[in-house]
């Protein structure tokens, strides 16, 4: 998984990294996929935690990559996803049908009743659901966009730019107020320019966000994805002036230089990246998002000491900050100090129980001790993660590793191959598979591991380990 933006990164310390793609062929268990293989959690025996320690079933469900925000109030949809949940789904739709009566705006209830599915992570379902949408309201313009950035998702470019010229022939004719027409011509542009960008034709893309502009030109976010597009084109002082615009519309917004160091890093320029980000911290002293943006970016090049600095000087500009105290948490995971990550991460945890980041970087954090009492803690905190994350690769390795910690060597070989063979892993995921295979005396396919995952740079906590390890079984 290539590098983002920190506000895309929301601090996602345990992402996958590039070249593991080795992993998957490493003998038994390998075809499996990590939705399924979540489920080995609650059949291993010896792994699973009681059926008191289940997460609340009114735990927020996990985002669908492809989930479109439903157009509705705060709230007002929220006991129709209860009904979602509960696999009650024509109640969901009544519920939805009833609350629409007040909002003549809305999307057609099907259609808000897939995206809520599609926030439900069932998205098999919610296609199925959006189809039936499709025919009950072939004339609606929400329909078609939804279908859009569904086939977006899916990489159905061809499919998603018929959808997105669909759904802006049918705003004409004045069948909508002016501000709803405006919003469906806007998202038909937005929808258009991610396909033209998907087939890395920068132009076209640039032309589409410009037409949603001139329909809403203080949209700081969209004028954010044209500087992406100029700097595709070589146009970076463009880019910046764009960026720089943006933030200015929209102060929420990652600082200017962030951006511009973000897009230098996905080029594959490090020494602009590092400048870009040294120039953001220096324009905006008391403003601790550069500096964190900056931690984040030093420790996913294997800087995690360079990366304390950043975040010291983060912290004192605003000690209340919880993603200043996970930045730091992570760093101390990385320097092997985990009696202060712990006690940086505890307090930040309680806070945040349901937060996967932070949760599964605190179960680490225990398991990695040699304390048995923290080991075991780690490791249930690790299956409650899992269970409520079924889709996280990550959260996966981490109960295989905890079950390795504690002993159960067997249970936590079928997690970590499972965990690996659906998504490129981490190097420490690497590791800790190899690990294991060192105990099942599979010595030569923890060799490989071990070469290949030391071969890559960037994060890697447990690099001095692995590289001990692999000098130990060449001997």
């Amino acid at each position: 998984m290539s590098l983002r933006r920190v506000v895309r990164l929301k601090m996602n310390f345990l992402k996958g990294t590039p070249g593991m793609s080795f992993l998957p062929t490493l003998g038994a268990g390998s075809s499996s996929r990590t939705a399924a293989a979540a489920v080995l959690i609650a059949v291993l025996s010896g792994c699973v935690v009681r059926a008191q320690d289940q997460p609340d079933p009114k735990s927020p469900a996990p985002k669908a990559e492809l989930a479109k925000a439903a157009a509705a109030p705060p709230g007002e949809l929220d006991p129709a996803m209860e009904k979602i949940r509960a696999g009650k789904l024509e109640e969901a739709l009544e519920l939805i049908k009833t609350q629409a009566l007040k909002h003549p705006d809305w999307p057609p209830p099907r259609v808000l009743l897939a995206r809520l599915l599609f926030a439900a992570d069932q998205q098999q379902m919610g296609r199925r659901v959006l189809e039936q949408a499709a025919a009950d309201s072939p004339d609606h313009p929400d329909v078609f966009l939804t279908l859009g950035t569904v086939a977006v998702a899916d990489g159905r470019l061809s499919d998603a730019q018929l959808n997105f010229i669909k759904a802006r022939s049918l705003v004409v004719g004045g069948r909508f107020s002016e501000e709803l027409a405006g919003k469906y011509q806007r998202e038909s542009h937005e929808g258009l320019a991610a396909v033209a960008e998907g087939r890395e034709d920068w132009k076209t893309s640039q032309a589409e966000l410009l037409a949603s502009l001139e329909l809403e030109p203080k949209n700081g976010a969209i004028r954010q994805r044209l500087a992406r597009m100029l700097f595709r084109q070589e146009k970076s002082d463009e880019a910046f002036a764009a960026l720089e615009q943006a933030v200015k519309d929209a102060p929420q917004l990652e600082p200017a230089g962030v951006s511009m160091a973000w897009l230098w890093n996905q080029k594959g320029n490090a020494k602009k990246a590092e400048e870009w980000f040294a120039y953001a911290v220096k324009a905006e002293p008391q403003n601790p998002r550069p500096l964190l943006a900056q931690a984040a970016w030093l420790i996913d090049q294997g800087r995690s000491k360079d990366a304390a600095g950043s975040i010291d000087a983060a912290v004192k500009l605003d000690p209340k900050s919880r993603e200043a105290q996970q930045m730091k948490g992570l760093i101390e995971w990385h320097a092997r100090d985990l009696a202060a990550a712990e006690k940086t991460l505890e307090p930040v945890y309680h806070a945040q129980p349901a937060n996967l980041i932070v949760a599964n970087l605190f179960a680490l954090t225990l398991i990695d001790q040699d304390d048995p009492v923290k080991r075991s803690r780690g490791l249930k905190i690790a299956e409650t993660v899992a269970r409520q994350n079924p889709r996280s690769s990550e959260a996966l390795a981490t109960v295989g590793w905890g079950c390795y910690r504690v002993g159960q060597v067997d249970q936590a070989e079928k997690i970590l191959r499972a965990s690996v063979s659906a998504a490129r892993a981490t190097p420490d995921v690497a590791y800790y598979l190899a690990r294991v295979l060192v105990d099942k005396s599979y010595d030569q396919d923890a060799l490989k591991l071990l070469e290949s995952a030391l071969k890559l740079p960037g994060a890697f906590a447990h690099r001095d380990d692995a590289a001990a390890l692999l000098k130990t079984l060449k001997k």
